[in-house]
């Protein structure tokens, strides 16, 4: 696909949209040249079957072909809920065929006069063109999204949302508002975006996503009002986070209707190898230096993640990487550790059977890997016993995969 698979099961999926704006866009429907200065592109007109389809984002929201600020379509508030996937083709029917002219000679009367304002002069072509033409027409009308207000610093970022209670209303659960791509350039941390949406009626998430290029392993620091998390991450790594906050009605009402999220990337003073996984045929090992469990930054929501690593078992690659809460995330057990592990399955349906130790704890688990998704298992231990067992490794072995 030339525009990739986004949401697609392996089978791949047919995609279709409840929007004209977003289906007749050049990057899902191409220009086909007529004459010189002169094209026509078409879209389908289908019925689909209730409940048979999968509904997501638009895509091209986060992309060069559009910017996550300007709606794609008028008739929507926002671009979310755009994008319906398909799994089987028996249950789309085509019940009509549109077109569309573009170019300086077609007419304006039937197509409009942004159409006959598209020009190949332009060095990227017709379709930059066009989609100029679009965002431009969209934005002096103000169809614009809110998504924020970013104040950038030496090595952090301030993102500001505002109105959020008319915004809880607009947004339905899974939707999200999206803030602009960024980069901070002194820790080494690129194409980083901050997200808000509903999990539920009653609740919400800030989400972050980041790529890192630092040579250093990194703290990361995120807080919203009276929340704070403290995240450790390996060094030339991509990464994601999710931070859930409490009910939505409580945050809000401190915040009078708005939310102001703090992110801060700072060097961690520890070696690298820390925080590096060694593999080795179906095991791989994970070194915690005790002192960093008691380092002054670490807090009840503190989180320390390893690097991903790749282990093969029965001729199938798969990705797994730990996430060790040194103090729990339960008031009861901030005297306990807790270690998550986390195993990225591919496109399959397996049974898992693994051993995880820490510590003196040794555990032996099955559990099912389901298609393209991140399966976890989580093992917790007492931190003084684990820091006085004199084994701080944390090691995982794969038995079996079927």
């Amino acid at each position: 696909m030339a525009h990739g698979s986004t949401g697609a099961q392996p089978d791949g999926a047919i995609y279709t949209s409840p929007s004209l704006w977003l289906a007749s866009h050049p990057v899902y429907s191409t220009l086909l040249k007529l004459d010189d200065e002169r094209w026509v592109q078409f879209a389908f007109k289908v019925r689909v079957r209730p409940n048979s389809y999968k509904v997501q984002r638009s895509t091209l929201s986060s992309s060069k072909h559009w910017d996550a600020r300007i709606q794609m379509d008028p008739n929507m508030p926002h671009n979310e809920s755009l994008e319906w996937l398909i799994p089987s083709s028996a249950d789309v029917l085509v019940v009509g065929l549109m077109l569309r002219e573009l170019g300086p000679s077609v007419d304006a009367s039937v197509f409009g006069t942004l159409a006959s304002r598209v020009s190949a002069h332009q060095v990227e072509g017709p379709e930059y063109s066009w989609t100029a033409l679009l965002k431009g027409a969209l934005q002096s009308g103000a169809y614009s999204i809110d998504n924020g207000d970013l104040r950038l610093g030496f090595n952090s970022v301030e993102w500001q949302l505002c109105n959020m209670r008319t915004k809880g209303d607009e947004y339905e659960p899974r939707q999200r508002i999206m803030s602009s791509s960024f980069d901070l350039g002194n820790p080494g941390i690129t194409d980083c975006r901050i997200s808000w949406g509903k999990t539920s009626a009653a609740c919400y998430s800030i989400c972050v996503s980041f790529t890192v290029m630092s040579e250093q392993p990194l703290w990361v620091v995120l807080s919203c009002g009276e929340y704070c998390r403290h995240i450790l991450i390996a060094a030339s790594s991509g990464y994601q986070a999710w931070a859930y906050s409490p009910k939505k009605e409580d945050v809000l009402d401190k915040l009078a209707d708005s939310i102001c999220v703090h992110l801060r990337f700072h060097r961690a003073n520890i070696s690298a190898q820390v925080l590096c996984l060694s593999v080795s045929d179906n095991k791989c090992f994970w070194n915690i230096d005790p002192a960093m469990l008691d380092h002054t930054y670490l807090s009840e929501f503190s989180r320390i993640r390893s690097e991903v690593a790749s282990l093969t078992i029965s001729g199938v690659e798969l990705n797994v990487y730990m996430l060790m809460c040194p103090r729990g995330l339960i008031s009861a057990y901030r005297e306990w550790c807790e270690v998550r592990v986390i195993f990225c399955a591919g496109p399959l349906l397996a049974t898992l059977t693994y051993e995880l130790s820490l510590g003196h704890k040794r555990v032996k688990r099955t559990l099912v890997l389901q298609s393209a998704k991140q399966t976890t298992f989580t093992v917790w231990e007492k931190r003084s016993e684990f820091l006085n067992s004199g084994n701080t490794k944390i090691s995982l072995e794969i038995v079996s995969l079927i």
